[in-house]
């Protein structure tokens, strides 16, 4: 970037830090197809009446749509689902989603929220139409029968499926439906933990009865990859086929394990080839001064990010992984994703603090460089500060959505919050007094201080920059200390800035009485003081003495001149003057032309 217009760099910087907050907001909110589908109708009812009802309509709507789908995609010709297929396919799918909202949920983990409610609820409609086949003409309570017993739970006769109206607490928080309300009744928590134990004793050996009750659409969402609707290229195999690949192994059809197995090993051997890039890249890289290093570290977070969330909406989504299987990837892939998103946070943090502080100056040859700001360290500081503010509020999140508590996340991070305190008392001890340097104001940087530590004896120098852990001052020889803050902070710290100039006085007498020359060893004088560049205020003048004149040159050196430069300067002005004085006496000295020679 040397060279380019300033106006450029500028814009590329905002277009940097544009492209950085997209990102962010990108990767770290909530991703599409992680959450319930909004529904369009009210599905649980303020009786158990009316919550049966939608929810076997509701369930009977997306069974019929599933159905009918796959038999007209069947009837044409090609390997894959025409669109309009697939579109009636989603339509269903929503509203298995839709039904999902009967459940009491608050149970089960927010990760696990989306492909754990459709399967129970696939499972809890067989079990429902089962048990309801079994009472026929079975009077369930209606709104004016839950008003006039004010009913609260109520549970199918010889049935473990119980409703139970939820509170207000509940409907509030929103942790058992996102879209009930006080007294609505959804199947309880215990119904649905019974659910799959109840589905494979009723249905497991029992096809006629599967076929009865509508088990057949657990079968093709559990063991059958697809989604709603199975891929067009199985059902097209002969049966001998089809029942190979439907095969039960550990809980999953053979055709998913199939499927499973080689997009796993995909998915890390990509991951893999992209740490490797980076690994080289980054030994190639110079950070320097320049910000794009730290951005392109923070954006090369991105890839492995949608990787993840790629290969678990793949798994749960269309590979229809269930049970045990389905919660490892929900669990794994949601501390993955939250790992990642806390390291994108604070890396993003950290590039935007580096985009600030850096300027771009040109040169005495018109070139662009690269100069950090003043106040670097501390800019650097607030932003490091800010993305470890996300990180935490990114952890507890994942923490929350993984069914953990707030004494929970308390209890867990009270351990490791201790030891790291623990080991870092000096750390944050320093980081304390760093706040207290900065906010005091007594020093900044560029000011001349004399350090009087315990540890390390009287210190001298200029301050180079106020970090928050340490002090960096530049000793006479050049070199460069790191000095602790609460070194700096229990030690008596002499500024320099702020103590009175050192007077300068000096009278040396002229001999000569010619008016001309004096004036002109004076106009020399003065404009040797003139490009003193220790001298403040420096002012030169004439006053008659005795024998002739006498000059006064009267001054104050610059108060931030340590010992060492007020020597030096004040020898290199006197062998100056002396040097001026010689050439004058010189000039005297030469006898003037006769006239007679002319």
């Amino acid at each position: 970037m040397l060279g380019s217009r300033p106006g450029r760099a500028h814009g590329q910087r905002l277009l940097s830090l544009l492209l950085a907050m997209v990102t962010a907001a990108a990767v770290v909110l909530p991703l599409p197809g992680t959450a319930l589908s909004v529904t369009l109708r009210k599905v649980p009812g303020p009786s158990p009446q009316q919550t049966l009802d939608n929810f076997l309509e509701l369930t009977a709507r997306a069974d019929t749509a599933i159905f009918d789908a796959i038999h007209q995609g069947m009837a044409e010709p090609g390997w894959l689902f025409a669109p309009t297929i697939r579109s009636q396919a989603t339509a269903a799918i929503t509203d298995l989603q839709q039904a999902t909202e009967a459940l009491d949920l608050s149970k089960v983990p927010v990760a696990l929220r989306p492909m754990t409610g459709v399967s129970t609820m696939l499972m809890l409609r067989s079990l429902l139409r089962y048990d309801l086949s079994r009472h026929p003409g079975l009077d369930v309570p209606d709104l004016a029968q839950v008003k006039r017993a004010h009913l609260k739970v109520w549970t199918l006769p010889e049935s473990p499926i119980t409703l139970r109206a939820i509170s207000d607490r509940d409907a509030s928080s929103g942790q058992a439906c996102r879209q009930c309300s006080a007294g609505d009744f959804l199947f309880s928590s215990d119904t649905l933990t019974q659910a799959p134990d109840d589905f494979q004793r009723v249905f497991a050996n029992n096809r006629a009865l599967r076929r009865q009750f509508g088990a057949d659409l657990y079968t093709y969402w559990a063991l059958l990859p697809g989604g709603a609707i199975p891929p067009k290229l199985y059902l097209q195999q002969p049966p001998a086929v089809q029942h190979v690949l439907l095969t039960p192994m550990a809980g999953q059809s053979l055709l998913q394990w199939l499927l499973l197995v080689p997009s796993t090993l995909a998915g890390l051997g990509v991951l893999g080839w992209w740490l490797w890039t980076l690994r080289r890249w980054r030994r190639n890289a110079n950070d320097g001064d320049d910000a794009w290093p730290h951005l392109i570290k923070a954006l090369a977070v991105v890839p492995p990010l949608l990787l993840v969330s790629a290969w678990q909406g793949f798994a749960v989504d269309w590979i229809n992984l269930n049970g045990a299987r389905q919660e490892a990837v929900l669990i794994g892939g949601r501390v993955a994703t939250g790992l990642l998103q806390a390291l994108l946070t604070y890396l993003l943090a950290e590039a935007m603090g580096q985009l600030i502080i850096v300027k771009r100056q040109r040169d005495s040859s018109g070139a662009v460089i690269l100069k950090r700001r003043k106040g670097a360290g501390q800019i650097l500081t607030l932003a490091r500060i800010l993305g470890l503010t996300g990180v935490l509020l990114i952890v507890i999140q994942t923490g929350r959505d993984l069914g953990m508590t707030s004494l929970t996340l308390l209890a867990l991070s009270s351990v490791p919050a201790l030891a790291i305190s623990l080991g870092t008392q000096q750390l944050i001890h320093d980081i304390a007094d760093g706040f207290s340097l900065l906010l005091d104001g007594q020093v900044k940087t560029g000011d001349h201080c004399t350090i009087g530590t315990g540890k390390s004896g009287e210190l001298r120098g200029v301050i180079v920059s106020l970090g928050m852990r340490s002090v960096r001052l530049k000793q006479d020889d050049g070199s460069i200390l790191a000095i602790p803050n609460s070194q700096v902070a229990s030690s008596v710290m002499t500024n320099h800035r702020f103590q009175a100039s050192e007077p300068f006085r000096l009278s040396l007498p002229i001999s000569d009485t010619e008016p001309n020359a004096v004036q002109s060893h004076l106009q020399r004088v003065r404009d040797l003081l003139d490009t003193c560049p220790s001298l403040d205020n420096a002012k030169a003048e004439l006053a008659a003495a005795d024998q002739g004149w006498q000059l006064r040159i009267k001054g104050s050196w610059l108060p931030d001149l340590t010992k060492l430069e007020l020597m030096e300067a004040r020898e290199q002005l006197m062998l100056r003057l002396l040097q001026l004085d010689q050439q004058h006496q010189r000039s005297d000295a030469t006898p003037s032309a006769s006239p007679d020679r002319h």
